[in-house]
């Protein structure tokens, strides 16, 4: 295998002085012993740095490479992967980054971008077999413990998946819940009477099956559980509502047949005073 290299070797084999060469093509190992490589272009737009190595078929296996005042070029198989532009950026086409560390409380990851003030402005951040810690302006703003579990904004999340210290706003939230409460429509469910709700809000201050007041303050709720619980209760307003419905109904046709009752004992009334005026004038003609 063939490597074609523009160099200037310093201190090789234990000499401080330049050593320069031309063109050579080296067959075999370059080593250097205590030494430096050098490898220095002045021309624009010339090599600054080229290794290769091609394999019979003269495709590129690895390649680094840069022009003079450019990128620096890291490639495999004629395809560069990895590139640090003269600005510093560093570019991957089609690849990823992998750090590994073995030790413990060894730093696997830290990316971070500063100002001219020392401030962390962003951060990505985390511990051998800690959690990933993602900042800005030098504080923690989300977490992701070694469980899988997210804290935002809190360093705590117990036993939830995604804990969360602030308010949430979305325009959509989806809850799925296996217990939904059609169970109050069915005809075997026992609806309790009013007096029994009335009875249950005066001794315990709150409707039964939903939690009081100092009980959600200390424990907080579920949000699928107590919308089914809220929604139990709708059924059961609304089934209230249909039976007093019922008896409105009811109550109308009553008052609507005492109505046409009172009607019509004023028409009898009525036609009794007439008789009576009859009667008595056709007795005071006999008379």
């Amino acid at each position: 295998m063939k490597t074609k290299i523009i160099i200037v070797i310093i201190a090789m084999l234990g000499y401080s002085s330049f050593v320069l060469a031309q063109d050579q093509t080296i067959k075999g190992n370059l080593v250097v012993n205590e030494g430096s490589l050098r490898v220095k272009s002045m021309g624009h737009y010339s090599k600054g740095l080229e290794l290769t190595q091609s394999n019979e078929a003269g495709v590129d296996v690895s390649r680094i490479s840069n022009y003079f005042k450019g990128s620096l070029s890291l490639g495999t198989w004629n395809t560069e992967r990895f590139r640090i532009d003269e600005n510093g950026k560093i570019v991957i086409n089609d690849g990823y980054i992998m750090m590994k560390s073995m030790k413990s409380n060894s730093r696997g990851l830290d990316i971070k971008q500063s100002n001219e003030n020392g401030i962390d402005v962003s951060r990505v951040f985390n511990y051998y077999r800690g959690p990933l810690l993602l900042g800005t302006w030098n504080k923690e703003r989300v977490r992701i413990n070694e469980n899988g579990s997210v804290g935002i904004g809190t360093v705590t999340t117990g036993s939830h998946k995604l804990a969360v210290e602030g308010s949430i706003g979305a325009r959509e939230i989806k809850v799925e819940n296996g217990n939904w409460p059609d169970f109050v429509f069915e005809k075997k469910y026992s609806l309790p009477t009013l007096y029994e709700v009335e009875t249950h809000i005066k001794e315990k201050g709150h409707l039964k099956d939903i939690p009081s007041a100092k009980e959600v303050e200390s424990s907080g709720f579920y949000l699928g559980k107590m919308d089914a619980k809220l929604l139990q209760k709708i059924e059961e307003l609304t089934l209230y509502t249909i039976a007093q419905e019922k008896k409105i109904t009811s109550l109308e046709k009553q008052n609507l047949a005492i109505k046409r009752q009172k009607e019509q004992l004023k028409k009898q009334d009525k036609e009794i005073k007439e008789l009576k005026f009859l009667v008595n004038k056709l007795l005071k003609n006999k008379n």
